[in-house]
């Protein structure tokens, strides 16, 4: 891994808007005095495989990442991934691009910082209500304002420790 993780967790999200889901990012930044709330949350879970070294194998951190979304940016990057009017897709489709975007992100993300050792990761899923935070993680956070609306990632990783 080259790349320190929050900028990884950055450069894998805005690659994967722009490229699949035809989003720009205006900014990287801090959401600072943004009082709307999420319209969407989706999480997906990965766990880390065991890499070999002079004889030892050691597990590595599983974790999970986390997608928030504004109700404007939740539909402008659905329709751009369905080539669709804006407003136009049905919310269960709204879901399951948000769900896909989640899932290519985290891909990304892991194949930077677990390639040696491999990782599984599971389906992505919708939050409902509030998701409790795992114990024993180290989190890293990016907020992007999009064309329209905003995204924030959240990777919560095992700390080894």
């Amino acid at each position: 891994m080259s790349e320190p993780i929050p900028d990884l967790l950055a450069i894998s999200a805005e690659e994967v808007l722009a490229n699949m889901f035809f989003t720009q990012v205006v900014a990287r930044k801090p959401l600072e005095g943004v009082t709307e709330k999420p319209f969407m949350g989706v999480r997906l879970c990965f766990l880390g495989g065991t890499e070999s070294s002079q004889g030892t194998s050691t597990s590595q951190p599983g974790g999970h990442l986390d997608l928030e979304v504004s109700r404007e940016g939740a539909q402008w990057i659905a329709s751009s991934f369905l080539a669709a009017d804006d407003g136009s897709v049905p919310q269960h489709r709204v879901a399951d691009v948000m769900c896909e975007l989640t899932n290519v992100v985290c891909g990304n993300v892991m194949s930077s910082i677990a390639s040696a050792s491999g990782f599984s990761m599971l389906s992505p899923e919708l939050i409902r209500g509030s998701s409790p935070e795992w114990p024993h993680t180290v989190h890293y956070e990016e907020s992007f304002q999009l064309e329209r609306g905003w995204l924030t990632l959240r990777l919560a990783l095992a700390d080894k420790t």
